[in-house]
């Protein structure tokens, strides 16, 4: 591989990395929900229906937070952004899926990606 390659591979990875950010950041809840599919495409009503008594549907939603919010981590480092403490002492897992079912509890019309987006912007920044 060419120098030329490796620099146009590194620019293609930025471009889209860009991309994905600005697509996350200025979709409005109607536009995601008809371009998205899985978990957090649907709105928190529905994940509230779906984890009432149901620990093991509770635990595929935060799963899918936790890899959400670790996806856009990742693309924020290969941007060198400041990235996040995805799992920092002092706001622990079971903090973090707290404050996306209460989130989701005050905002049902809200998309359950959306909730998980706003968990991300509530951890710390890594030092």
């Amino acid at each position: 591989m060419t120098i030329r390659n490796s620099v146009d591979i590194s620019l293609q990875l930025r471009i889209s990395g860009v991309a994905v950010l600005l697509a996350l950041f200025s979709l409005q809840t109607t536009a995601f929900a008809a371009d998205a599919y899985g978990l957090g495409a649907k709105d928190c009503r529905s994940f509230a229906k779906d984890t009432s008594n149901n620990k093991e549907a509770e635990e595929m939603y935060f799963s899918w937070a936790q890899g959400f919010v670790s996806a856009v981590n990742k693309v924020y480092s290969e941007m060198h952004y400041h990235t996040k403490d995805i799992l920092p002492p002092s706001f622990s897992a079971d903090d973090q899926r707290n404050y996306i079912r209460d989130y989701c509890a005050k905002h049902p019309s809200d998309l359950y990606g959306y909730g998980a987006m706003k968990l991300f912007w509530a951890l710390p920044d890594e030092q």
